[in-house]
């Protein structure tokens, strides 16, 4: 399974209001930034013409990784569940040609800065 980072997942204002509600719960939070997570099944490893096509088509730079010096949280669909954008996302990439990929999915990485003394649940 592949792992890409994506486009940001919510607007200044969005994220402004997140971080206040947060900061009631847990002062020690100075900042939220959120972006999309994309994870992609393959069948097969594709080439770099299909590893190119697929990162155009989700708005990726090919080869990008995740930062993990934050404190984050990942939302992601629920285990055994198909999410009706994966549907429409997997249905898009075959009919592009992406005949390596069984699967895409997408959640939301939230980075905090700061600490979080409090655990979510």
């Amino acid at each position: 399974m592949r792992v890409w980072p994506g486009a940001p997942a919510s607007s200044a204002f969005r994220l402004a209001r997140a971080l206040e509600q947060l900061q009631r719960l847990d002062p020690q939070v100075t900042a939220l930034h959120a972006r999309y997570v994309h994870f992609i099944d393959c069948s097969r490893e594709a080439d770099a013409a299909g590893e190119a096509a697929l990162a155009r088509l989700l708005g990726v730079q090919p080869g990008a990784r995740l930062q993990e010096d934050h404190e984050t949280l990942l939302i992601v669909p629920r285990p055994g569940t198909i999410s009706p954008w994966s549907s429409k996302a997997t249905d898009i990439a075959r009919v592009c040609g992406l005949d390596f990929i069984d699967r895409i999915e997408r959640g939301i990485q939230y980075d905090l800065d700061g600490a979080l003394t409090q655990r979510p649940c």
